[in-house]
């Protein structure tokens, strides 16, 4: 009978070693996560706090743990965002409200339901002729328009070159689209195409890198093309207008993420509070 007893009291007492072993491994990784988030090393201690879960899965109280320093964790990471997120909105309004005075709202919020800025040079007082203009919509994004006057020409694209060789060429705007606008009046051929980001294939960005440069503007029409080059003022009010719209899209960008992180610390706040009333 004692030989049958002797070796489940073994199994159990090796059993009863391996928890005990198991369990000192978790603390230890628990302790060292603690001792990294203490540090500011959020990273690693996030990483210990995985080996947790994937490691001692069954031990609840050591995962609840975990998961209680996690989101401790998390706040701090959120909290030290939004900081961030402060000092650099701080020094970026400034800087998009002193671009925005070279722009002017075309006053068409009301009917379309977002503000468009042109350039002051390229607003409505501007005798309006044969041209690439820009808009720069509220949210940062930046709209072309090929502008042509003269014969019917119907062009659905454009193509901006300099010496060297170097071209970039917009995507095509079919004439059946309303963004391929045209019309008569007393004899004389408009048409203006809007050519969404997507369709622009980097052309205002290659206006502002050479806008010292001559740059010539190559119309694609259906059976013919038309070339002109831009002058001095239309780069500039593109180089400009490109600034602007990233420098805007960016601040859009921060003031949203810092949202989001103020809205997590605000969850993070309410599942500690929740955990602590336990």
């Amino acid at each position: 009978m004692l030989k049958k007893i002797l070796p489940c009291i073994l199994v159990a007492m090796v059993c009863i070693a391996c928890s005990g072993d198991v369990q000192r491994e978790a603390m230890r990784l628990y302790n060292d996560a603690e001792a990294d988030f203490a540090a500011g090393n959020f990273n690693a201690a996030k990483l210990k706090l995985d080996s947790i879960d994937k490691q001692h899965r069954a031990d609840v109280d050591f995962r609840r743990m975990a998961d209680t320093l996690r989101w401790e964790i998390e706040m701090q990471e959120n909290l030290r965002n939004i900081a961030y997120y402060d000092s650099v909105i701080s020094l970026s309004v400034p800087q998009v409200e002193n671009m925005k005075k070279n722009f002017v709202s075309t006053g068409d919020s009301a009917i379309l339901g977002y503000d468009v800025f042109v350039h002051r040079s390229q607003g409505r007082s501007y005798l309006p002729h044969t041209n690439l203009v820009c808009e720069v919509r509220d949210n940062g994004e930046l709209y072309m328009i090929s502008v042509f006057m003269g014969r019917e020409l119907n062009h659905t694209s454009y193509e901006v070159s300099a010496d060297g060789g170097i071209f970039k060429e917009s995507g095509e705007v079919p004439l059946s689209t309303a963004a391929n606008n045209r019309f008569d009046d007393l004899g004389v051929r408009w048409e203006y195409v809007t050519y969404r980001p997507a369709l622009q294939n980097g052309t205002a960005e290659f206006v502002a890198d050479y806008a010292d440069k001559k740059i010539m503007v190559t119309l694609n029409g259906e059976k013919s093309v038309y070339k002109f080059y831009l002058d001095k003022r239309d780069k500039t009010a593109i180089k400009e207008s490109v600034e602007f719209a990233s420098m805007l899209k960016a601040l859009l960008k921060m003031q949203r993420d810092k949202r989001v992180a103020e809205n997590n610390v605000v969850w993070i706040q309410d599942k500690l509070n929740k955990k602590k009333a336990e």
